[in-house]
């Protein structure tokens, strides 16, 4: 009975020994790549192998990448990553995923409550890394149906990415060739950003509206000019990070100069005053190319919208992306010119209805559309997407 005895405490031990070996293969990590969210009676991990991250990373104009969306192949599992320009910071903006069918997500709320971490890109022969790093940084945890909680993320990701993608390199677009010089309170500021209040709904005779963002060092300010049909002086402002300014006097005659294919603010040593009573000198000598177009689609003028500077140009991976938008009859339509990585070029047309048509793809270039060899002009001539039929030209002057 003794030796019974002892025979089955033997093979509990053995079982009790495979079951938590068991959990411990089962609870380990199956890639150095993965996330971990832990909480209150709650503990989330995701696997991230990189070689099965389907991914868009983005960079702006010619800054560096900017942003990376991600899924995980054949799982429902997605992600959202901000980078910061400046400094090798990383923002874990969301990720979506679902635990034996429920779906949960943790995101970013708020300025105060960002799921900061690290990054940097190892350099190699055909491809680069960018390696990410997160360790217990807080985010908001929401299971499907539930209140959300304060978590926190932890974790590391890659991204391997092909060595001669545009999306690495930072010359990828033309330069916009400004002339002149912006000089507020003695200093000089260059022009990093470029708006336009101009919409849809406008025709020829609109109201002007423009903010343009400037930078001197570490100081930045916008400066706006409007001017209506109304109003004989426009409405001329700085804005610095404390103050408003305005004019002390009327505007000068011909500070503005706009025609479809240029900007021209000129102004010598105008005075303006904040509310406190604060006085700035401001002088501007500033010639800005402008995009412009010639373009008919259906045989009918189609008007091209001044662009965010911000959202003219983007990278996306292998390919290099413009984005324009033009009015016809006050309806919406875009245009997307992408070159592709073996040099040809093709297009995306979508409607106010958000319906997408395409001419060529990554191997085969739109029939009828001409490039000169700036990649600078372009020529329509019975471009077909869907229904629609483009002729006419296109000229993009460059890029902040």
């Amino acid at each position: 009975m003794k030796k019974i005895t002892l025979w089955l405490f033997v093979i509990s031990l053995i079982l009790i020994s495979l079951i938590i070996f068991t959990t411990l293969i089962k609870s380990s990590h199956t890639s150095p790549y993965f996330i971990t969210i832990s909480g209150n009676q709650l503990q989330e991990q995701v696997d991230l192998v990189p070689d099965q991250l389907w991914f868009d990373m983005i960079a702006k104009g010619n800054d560096p990448i900017s942003s990376i969306s991600f899924e995980l192949k054949n799982k429902n599992i997605t992600g959202w990553i901000d980078l910061n320009l400046d400094s090798n910071v990383a923002i874990f903006q969301r990720l979506d995923a679902q635990q034996d069918h429920v779906p949960w997500s943790v995101y970013t709320t708020s300025t105060s409550e960002k799921a900061i971490g690290s990054y940097q890109i190892d350099l190699q022969t055909s491809q680069q890394n960018l390696n990410l790093q997160f360790h217990n940084t807080p985010i908001r945890y929401q299971l499907e149906h539930s209140e959300q909680q304060s978590v926190q993320l932890s974790g590391q990701l890659q991204f391997k990415v092909p060595s001669h993608w545009p999306v690495l390199k930072s010359k990828r677009f033309p330069q916009l060739p400004i002339q002149g010089q912006f000089i507020f309170d003695e200093q000089p500021y260059q022009l990093i950003r470029m708006n336009s209040a101009v919409s849809q709904h406008s025709v020829l005779h609109d109201p002007i509206s423009y903010q343009f963002s400037l930078k001197h060092q570490d100081q930045w300010v916008d400066f706006t000019f409007q001017q209506d049909n109304i109003s004989s002086q426009p409405l001329v402002q700085i804005t610095t990070h404390d103050q408003l300014y305005q004019l002390k006097s009327p505007a000068p005659q011909n500070l503005w100069h706009e025609d479809d294919k240029k900007i021209v603010i000129r102004a010598k040593n105008i005075l303006l005053q904040a509310k406190s009573g604060q006085t700035k000198s401001l002088n501007i000598n500033l010639v800005i190319p402008k995009n412009y177009a010639h373009l008919s689609i259906n045989h009918q003028d189609a008007k091209l919208i001044p662009a965010n500077s911000e959202l003219l140009a983007e990278a996306r991976n292998e390919q290099k992306i413009y984005q324009l938008s033009f009015v016809q009859q006050h309806q919406l339509l875009t245009l997307e010119l992408i070159e592709e990585m073996q040099g040809n070029f093709s297009l995306k047309f979508i409607t106010e209805d958000g319906e997408q048509y395409f001419c060529g793809n990554t191997s085969t270039a739109c029939p009828g559309l001409t490039i000169e060899p700036s990649k600078q002009t372009f020529l329509f001539n019975q471009v077909k997407l869907g229904s629609h039929l483009l002729n006419g030209s296109l000229f993009i002057a460059g890029v902040l």
